[in-house]
């Protein structure tokens, strides 16, 4: 059985009400080739192993779960403290209760206002 890896990148924008993706493999994980339509806040990187086996007498191709997913990159964005959002975000005091019954820390505002939950592994770009 033949199997090859295909690297893709998942960009990320704010929906209504929920975050939305769109896929497209790309070449390679190489941050200064990562061209971000205008609404994308972020992205990450993923591989999936693609093998060709023969059933039947015909080539069906079989595809992996998501693996070697790589941090959230989020492009313009900042990290934000409990503090600092007490301080320094006016209106907050729902993202103030939802960083509490969540046990957030910090949080991410993103480059299009969005907040969401800040992971160590996380990475902001300029």
């Amino acid at each position: 059985m033949d199997y090859f890896r295909k690297t893709y990148i998942e960009y990320l924008e704010q929906g209504i009400n929920i975050i939305e993706s769109k896929v497209d493999e790309v070449p390679d994980r190489e941050l200064k080739n990562v061209k971000l339509p205008d609404k994308v806040y972020g992205f990450r990187f993923f591989d999936i192993i693609v093998a060709q086996v023969e059933v039947d007498g015909g080539l069906i191709e079989l595809r992996s779960k998501r693996i070697n997913e790589s941090p959230v990159y989020y492009h313009k964005a900042r990290v934000l403290t409990h503090k600092e959002v007490t301080e320094g975000i006016p209106n907050n005091e729902k993202l103030l209760l939802y960083m509490n019954v969540n046990g957030w820390d910090k949080v991410i505002q993103t480059r299009t206002g969005q907040f969401l939950e800040f992971r160590e592994e996380d990475v902001i770009l300029d």
